[in-house]
């Protein structure tokens, strides 16, 4: 479980009034087919995701991307990456205004509810947003108007901006996480490692 400022994190019991949203539009060419529906024992990383968010507490918990066997949100405009799909979510869905939002992505299967849920739960009273140190996803943020409007700002930018700097530009706050495995899987390569890994773990 990750411990968090050297704290353990909070059991996935005790739940806060947020909703949650898998990062899963992606076109996934490192990997050369589509990791949202790579198989993780009995079922695809898209639905482990949406699981833990659930088992996190997140209600409702959305999809980005054209998942229509979940509910899910289409990119308004493909090939934006991780910023445009939640810049969709957020412009169809104004209801999470005001509302903290737990982001994960598709393709970090390792990572639990508890780990999830610690990021809520160290969301402090008026902070923009939360991560781990050193990956900007998952992430937890609160749905303002100053959040879109740097969403608007980095999207004109250029294509693809990364969320590192959504982070930046909001002043998230990081947190140090032990023991959470944070990787992400892009490649098969590191798809095999992870497979791998899990069948030799106790």
């Amino acid at each position: 479980m990750a411990t968090v400022n050297g704290s353990r994190a909070m059991p996935s019991a005790v739940m806060a009034d947020f909703a949650g949203l898998v990062l899963a539009g992606g076109a996934s060419s490192r990997m050369g087919e589509d990791k949202a529906l790579l198989r993780h024992g009995q079922e695809s990383l898209l639905a482990l995701a949406v699981r833990r968010l659930t088992a996190a507490g997140a209600d409702p918990v959305l999809v980005s991307g054209d998942r229509p066997a979940y509910d899910c949100v289409p990119d308004q405009q493909p090939g934006l990456g991780p910023l445009g799909g939640l810049a969709s979510v957020l412009a169809e869905r104004p209801g999470l205004g005001g509302r903290v939002l737990l982001v994960t992505a598709v393709d970090t299967p390792g990572l639990g509810a508890d780990e999830l849920l610690a990021l809520v739960r160290n969301l402090g009273g008026g902070e923009p947003g939360v991560y781990f140190q050193n990956h900007p996803l998952p992430l937890a943020l609160r749905v303002t108007p100053a959040l879109q409007q740097c969403l608007g700002k980095l999207l004109a930018e250029g294509r693809g901006a990364p969320v590192h700097r959504l982070a930046a530009a909001m002043g998230f706050r990081h947190l140090s996480a032990e023991h959470a495995d944070l990787r992400n899987i892009n490649t098969p390569q590191d798809w095999q490692a992870f497979q791998a890994g899990r069948e030799a773990a106790p």
